[in-house]
């Protein structure tokens, strides 16, 4: 079945309450701060401050992933979530103003050449998604409709008169989408193939065609 461009959405927002960690893996940066905090020094403030930045890293980090299965009722549009980790901003081993993360957004965008975000993932009404299909292997019905960002971090020093050093995490850009358990083939993007971890199963190998057998003529 496809979901149009604001049925899905729908879908999505009623599963999330915003749009982080694929599985095994330690909760994103922005919900485990360092617990050793520095503070800013009193007269150091961010605006005019030049910024220097390091460590820049990204990668795609799941927010959402919801279990269906094709026995469930598309109307109902519910279905079992697994995963909920919205994210945002947020700044690490440094206590800095809430006020600082719009100016280190604009600055880690001018560095990189990527939109980093200053505020919190949240999905817009757009694209397209399917919950359910024939799957490849027919005794697999599952799918997970998977919410997922590409996540930043980059380590920063505001130049005040005592050198004010942390960690500036964030995201670029947003993605939904979802895998078939039953599919032969995994998927190509990143996020999904991060979803595709939560299948309760999926097919161990594409089953080899067996080549047919040529018995040889009778010379006539």
């Amino acid at each position: 079945m496809i979901i149009g461009r604001t049925a899905a959405a729908a879908l999505v927002a009623g599963l999330m309450p915003a749009a982080c960690a694929d599985p095994g893996s330690a909760p994103p940066p922005s919900a485990r701060p360092s617990s050793a905090h520095a503070s800013v020094p009193p007269g150091c403030a961010f605006a005019g401050a030049r910024v220097q930045w390091s460590a820049y890293t990204k990668r795609p980090l799941l927010t959402q992933v919801t279990l269906f299965r094709l026995t469930d009722d598309p109307a109902s549009r519910t279905g079992t979530e697994l995963l909920d980790e919205p994210v945002a901003p947020s700044i690490s081993e440094v206590d800095a103003p809430a006020a600082w993360v719009p100016g280190l957004a604009r600055s880690l965008s001018k560095e990189t050449g990527d939109k980093v975000h200053a505020g919190p993932a949240r999905l817009k009404d757009g694209g397209y998604g399917t919950v359910s299909r024939t799957p490849d292997d027919a005794t697999i019905p599952e799918s997970v409709l998977y919410v997922g960002v590409q996540a930043v971090s980059a380590g920063f020093v505001v130049d005040c008169a005592v050198p004010v050093r942390g960690t500036f995490h964030s995201w670029t850009s947003m993605d939904y989408g979802t895998v078939h358990c039953g599919s032969f083939e995994p998927p190509s993007d990143p996020l999904g193939r991060l979803a595709r971890a939560y299948c309760p199963r999926t097919p161990s190998a594409r089953p080899r065609s067996v080549p047919s057998l040529r018995l040889p003529t009778a010379a006539g």
